[in-house]
């Protein structure tokens, strides 16, 4: 039992024994009262002002009689942005229709109050009464239902979809009926439908102890995640049996430092596990099939040596002044085709540099072959080449396989204030490589191109439902490895990434070569560049920023490091082995 719900326990007891003990007293200093006149007083209190008598179990709920409201409207304290829309949207679109005035308000009760089981309410999602609890029971993930239970009205639902179908069709149903300002529901009112097929296909994760907290994510790009916390290995590894009894067959499974990570393909949807030790957590993300064949180790002929590929993008601004404006790194593989990661700023004069810098990594200039471009995040000076590139004529002359990111819901975006390039970027992914693979990263996903292994380490999926504090929160977070050698590309990852990555993999992090998180500025910590504790670093902004920034934020990564490259307005390419200087 969580704590505060222990302590709600306990001082509702002592209330109760409070009462009691106050009628005991009571009854021992007027032994003459007569029980009945107890029984009356208790009455009459009972019908003071503003006080509702709860409708008896076999009555239709009286939703509004002759303009009063005589519901509340009572939404689970852990709903999505997206569920609250559903519901707010229910809320205003009912006041507007009846012109009464509802409580409205989540089901969280506090130390000090305790839950009224005969107060008449509209209940929405997973509730704490026990009407809720009842009804999600009985139905699946993408379900939802509507009944009328004793002086309570269920709206049950799982996700935003299926909450949104459910509303929807309560308030037609309102709408159709009321009369003379009175509105009514039967007693035998009930409905049932789908509001996401997707969802409907998981089975439904009772495996988890009542002490877990359940919350059904939007995680953008018809991805959803179901979180759970308070959980632990043995449960999620229950849950796992349960996928595949169903339609879900195992397509990859691994162990990280006791975390574990797991991809199930369906008929139609593809799901991928995760159970975080540190968390106590659970996440199981859901989405539409893709083409899996960047998981898949393939034979390849070796025609060149791997390296490595800092781009430098220092440019002269405004009163001469020189500006970084991005983190840019280009990988070539064994079999002649690239990695690209991110690709500079949104500016004209970048469209050419970059498209001449992925030329120039490629053994072969007249077959540039993308195996995989990752986009770690969405602000401007990370996505700014690959757009201009997209937007451009060199588009037809790169051909590109694989195309992967993870950005976040406008919602999310909206809540930092900032979406950066995120729309713009999804929509040129699809129209100027058409048949490139979209794959939406998620921690514990290794992809394989020719040589290399890469390994997600970190989106931002795996802090929800921790609040994003920037959108560099938001940054991707993998390993590139080839032979014996080891790259973290650390992006623009923040505080909170840095933190949880840190503790989440511990000594796993250790590498030959790190690119410096968020060009040298406030995001990575002591701890994670002690972890990570790399001899060479890769310094991807311009000589400025490493003056003003080499004794501030980053440090630590400068101090275990032996051999340093900043990318300034250079550009830089390490064979890979590199044997870091020492002198």
């Amino acid at each position: 039992m969580k704590r505060k719900a222990y302590l709600r326990f306990c001082f509702a007891l002592l209330i109760v024994l409070l009462l009691a003990m106050s009628v005991l007293l009571q009854s021992c200093n007027d032994p003459a009262q007569d029980p009945k006149d107890s029984e009356s007083l208790s009455q009459s209190e009972s019908g003071s002002e503003g006080a509702q008598t709860p409708p008896d179990a076999t009555e239709d709920a009286q939703i509004v009689m002759n303009g009063e409201a005589k519901y509340s409207l009572v939404v689970y304290e852990h709903l999505s942005d997206d569920q609250i829309s559903a519901t707010s949207k229910f809320y205003s679109d009912l006041v507007s229709l009846t012109g009464a005035e509802f409580e409205y308000g989540d089901d969280y009760i506090s130390w000090a109050e305790t839950l009224d089981p005969d107060k008449p309410e509209i209940l929405f999602g997973n509730t704490n009464r026990a009407e809720s609890v009842d009804a999600m029971s009985e139905i699946s993930y993408g379900e939802w239902l509507i009944r009328v239970d004793g002086n309570k009205v269920v709206v049950a639902a799982w996700d935003a979809q299926s909450l949104s179908a459910a509303c929807s069709e309560l308030y037609s149903f309102i709408n159709g009926t009321i009369s003379d300002g009175n509105v009514t529901i039967p007693v035998d009112y009930s409905k049932h439908g789908v509001g996401s097929e997707m969802l409907s296909t998981l089975p439904k994760y009772d495996t988890a102890s009542d002490k877990s907290k359940m919350q059904m994510i939007d995680l953008a790009d018809d991805n959803v995640m179901l979180y759970l916390d308070n959980t632990t290995a043995d449960e999620y590894n229950d849950y796992l049996k349960q996928l595949e009894s169903s339609e879900y067959k195992q397509y990859a499974s691994r162990e990280v430092n006791e975390n574990l990570f797991g991809t199930y393909v369906g008929d139609k949807y593809t799901v991928t596990t995760q159970f975080v030790k540190t968390d106590k957590a659970t996440r199981i993300i859901i989405e539409p099939n893709f083409a899996t064949d960047a998981f898949e180790a393939k034979p390849y002929l070796k025609i060149c040596e791997p390296a490595v590929t800092m781009v430098g993008l220092e440019v002269y601004g405004d009163g001469d002044a020189l500006n970084q404006i991005g983190l840019f790194l280009i990988f070539t593989l064994e079999d002649g085709r690239l990695v690209v990661v991110d690709g500079g700023g949104y500016y004209a004069k970048n469209t050419t540099y970059a498209f001449n810098s992925i030329k120039n990594a490629s053994p072969d200039p007249n077959n540039i072959v993308i195996a995989a471009w990752f986009l770690t995040h969405a602000h401007g000076d990370h996505t700014g080449g690959f757009n201009k590139i997209a937007e451009s004529d060199y588009a037809s002359k790169l051909k590109v396989e694989n195309i992967i990111f993870n950005f976040t819901t406008d919602e999310n975006y909206a809540s930092i204030g900032d979406a950066g390039r995120a729309n713009q970027t999804r929509n040129n992914a699809k129209i100027a490589w058409p048949k490139a693979n979209i794959i939406k990263a998620h921690a514990g996903q290794v992809y394989r191109f020719a040589d290399a292994e890469i390994e997600m380490l970190m989106a931002y999926d795996t802090i929800l439902p921790h609040k994003l504090e920037t959108h560099n929160t938001t940054s991707l977070v993998f390993r590139y490895k080839t032979g014996d050698q080891t790259i973290m590309v650390l992006g623009d990852s923040y505080t909170t990434t840095s933190k949880k990555i840190t503790k989440m993999y511990g000594d796993y992090l250790k590498s030959d070569i790190v690119n410096i998180s968020h060009h040298g500025y406030v995001g990575g910590t002591d701890d994670l560049y002690k972890k990570i504790n790399a001899p060479t670093v890769l310094w991807t902004s311009g000589s400025n920023a490493y003056i003003n920034n080499k004794s501030k934020t980053s440090a630590m990564a400068l101090k275990l490091a032996t051999d340093v490259y900043i990318a300034a307005d250079e550009i830089t390419t390490l064979v890979i082995p590199h044997k870091p200087v020492t002198d």
